[in-house]
């Protein structure tokens, strides 16, 4: 019988070595095809008879280059190791030519049975997976690595990047190199395939979707983490994405009023925090935070409605920043998109509730470049934040919604203050993050409705939002 040959096809040296390691332990005939430039070739010839594809960031161009690649390798199994496991994800690709999906969490004997599976001509899924008994899984961190370097560790040898890492992780890029520095001290490892080897003989690469592996490190001191960030240099050095972290893990939801609004004002005032206009706001008692139950409770909403109304009434001088920061004990976001539905889902329920007509000057188009949130006619820009957002700029400990007065935005634009913000916010950002937001973009040269939730939309998004015929202003 012929010997199995596995063309691994990866966008980054890492992952395609993870693979072939994996593969060749069990005498798998494996050869790498590194994809360079904007994406897969329908030219690869990739004579194999199974194909495993990293497969990261999906676009509209990489769902048709798969179609395309799977008509010119018609005879090759195309098994796709997927970041994205949802059923849509797990049928889009299946209807574009791969014969099976595994999650980038699978063990080494998981992807093997997944290649055995797709040349048997049985379509593979990530919940249909079969476990491996001999598959060795540390249940404490061990080799000298402590929790957290095995957990990154873990997701090195799935062949996450740490970029990806650190988006799951809740970390900064820079705190995840230096984890990882450390770890490869420990291993005694100078680069990250030697780290993958190392990690995979010792049964790691196999458990990202536990969220509670390795176990977490017992705390080191009985007086318990500080609400508010110190003043002392060394936590002004702590990472604004690890406090965090431990604040949306902290139990706020049955927190009273009170200690949320604490942490709400030392998120903002945190040293690393970008929104300079949030923290004007917060210095000149022109921020305004109250903690609600529940974002789709109707009566939550209709003290909402009441109080931003208030809030809108209040007068304020050319030169004084508004913001109503609305927090919600639930529902807890658990990704982006669920994020995006509820706060649409929101706003919908408060605009049909609202008897006032759009507020003038904006449009309730939410494809327009000139449209504004309305509510009691009064336009507002609204920022959405979350504990699973993927940039650490829009991450907070609970759901929140920020609700900014939209004229403070036009005054800073006639005043000549705008641009200096917007570069500003930009910057520090991008010193976060490690790369500026995508979402962000100039006021007035695109819907601002595509950045209220965070979420970095597809270019044919819509929003989820209808504005009533009756209440549209005269304008349009």
């Amino acid at each position: 019988m012929p010997r199995l040959t596995v063309a691994v096809v990866a966008r980054s040296e890492l992952f395609g070595c993870g693979a072939m390691a994996a593969l060749d332990a069990f005498g798998v005939a494996t050869r790498l095809v590194l994809v360079r430039g904007p994406g897969l070739r329908a030219d690869f010839a990739l004579d194999a008879d199974v194909a495993v594809l990293e497969w990261n960031e999906p676009n509209r161009n990489a769902w048709d280059q798969l179609r395309a690649l799977h008509a010119a390798n018609p005879t090759t199994k195309l098994l796709v190791s997927s970041l994205h496991t949802d059923d849509a994800a797990i049928s889009r690709l299946l209807a574009r030519g791969a014969s099976g999906v595994v999650g980038r969490s699978a063990s080494a004997a998981d992807l093997r049975a997944g290649v055995d599976d797709v040349v048997a001509g049985r379509i593979v899924r990530p919940a249909v997976l079969r476990p491996s008994p001999t598959d060795a899984r540390p249940t404490v961190p061990s080799d000298g690595l402590t929790a957290r370097q095995a957990q990154i560790v873990d997701l090195i040898c799935s062949g996450m990047p740490n970029a990806q890492i650190a988006e799951r992780l809740h970390l900064s890029v820079n705190s995840i190199e230096s984890h990882i520095r450390g770890a490869y001290r420990a291993m005694d490892v100078q680069t990250r395939p030697q780290a993958v080897l190392w990690g995979l003989a010792r049964g790691y690469g196999g458990h990202v979707s536990d969220d509670h592996w390795p176990p977490a490190a017992a705390p080191t001191s009985s007086s318990g983490s500080s609400t508010h960030p110190t003043d002392d240099d060394e936590s002004q050095a702590r990472d604004l994405a690890d406090w965090l972290a431990e604040q949306a893990d902290a139990g706020l939801e049955g927190a009273d009023e009170a200690a949320i609004r604490d942490v709400i004002g030392a998120m903002i005032e945190h040293p690393r925090f970008p929104c300079l206009g949030a923290r004007s706001a917060l210095k000149r008692d022109g921020a305004l935070v109250r903690v609600f139950d529940d974002m789709t409770d109707d009566a939550c909403l209709s003290t909402l409605s009441a109080e931003l109304a208030d809030f809108a009434a209040i007068e304020r001088g050319p030169r004084e920043f508004g913001s109503f920061i609305a927090v919600f004990r639930r529902p807890r976001a658990g990704d982006e998109r669920k994020f995006e539905n509820l706060l649409w889902g929101m706003l919908q329920r408060l605009h049909d509730r609202d008897d006032a007509p759009w507020a003038e000057r904006v449009s309730p188009d939410t494809t327009s470049p000139h449209f504004s949130f309305s509510l009691g006619g009064v336009p507002f820009f609204l920022v959405g934040l979350h504990p699973r957002a993927s940039r650490i700029a829009r991450r907070a400990p609970l759901t929140t919604v920020v609700f900014n007065l939209h004229d403070q935005f036009e005054q800073l634009r006639a005043d000549g203050g705008f641009d200096r913000m917007r570069d500003a916010i930009r910057r520090r950002d991008a010193a976060l993050q490690g790369s500026i937001n995508p979402v962000v973009t100039d006021h007035g040269r695109s819907s601002e409705a595509r950045q209220y939730s965070g979420r970095h939309v597809e270019d044919d998004w819509r929003a989820p939002f209808t504005a009533h015929p009756s209440k549209e202003n005269s304008d349009d």
